[in-house]
């Protein structure tokens, strides 16, 4: 199963989505690996600090593509028109990263509508970034939908334990942070829905 994280817009996350959602399918127990396709090589760097993902840099996957079973994809910024095509072809399902705010809700939209075009039959957005108390993340699900967008009931709220544990290239479950715990709440969440998602897809 081919799993694809993008986004339109830098800074949304997206990086660090994709990371702990491998690393969340990698705690149940999947054969998972970590594909970057960024030049920035900001995902396979993280996993690689702590080794227990297994992950591939972009010049890795150039040469060889390792098999697992599960496959978590971490796009750059602004897949162009080839590459949207080529995730068209292969991906079981693309999660489209966005937080809340009107210029990224813009970008996820229109990122949305090429991937369609591109011919991309399951498709997801996953907001981040929301604020933990109030109904931030509800808002931005319910004005996605209402805009015909694919929205998780699932999202991931902000806490300052990710750039804590990027800094120590491990995840947020691997030290004692303030709200880890509520963190990986929202990440096993985000991580159930899309599995869920992609295997009802290929029923």
């Amino acid at each position: 199963m081919d799993l694809v994280f993008a986004a339109d817009k830098g800074g949304v996350g997206k990086s660090t989505i994709a990371y702990h959602i491998a690393t969340r399918l990698k705690q149940v127990g999947r054969d998972v690996g970590l594909y970057d396709l960024d030049s920035r090589g900001t995902t396979s760097s993280w996993a690689l600090e702590n080794g227990y993902v297994p992950a591939y840099d972009l010049r890795t996957l150039q040469t060889s593509a390792p098999d697992h079973d599960l496959v978590i994809w971490d796009t750059a910024p602004h897949p162009d028109h080839e590459l949207r095509l080529e995730l068209a072809r292969t991906a079981d399902m693309i999660v489209v990263v966005a937080q809340g705010d009107r210029d990224s809700m813009t970008a996820a939209a229109d990122l949305a509508r090429a991937l369609r075009e591109a011919g991309v039959k399951q498709l997801a957005v996953l907001f981040n970034s929301i604020h933990p108390t109030g109904r931030e993340g509800r808002d931005c699900i319910d004005a996605a939908r209402a805009e015909g967008l694919p929205a998780l009931n699932a999202y991931v709220r902000r806490y300052s334990c990710y750039p804590q544990a990027r800094w120590d290239g491990c995840s947020v479950i691997d030290r004692s942070y303030p709200r880890a715990d509520n963190a990986w709440q929202d990440i096993a969440a985000a991580t159930d829905e899309i599995l869920a998602l992609a295997a009802s897809h290929g029923e």
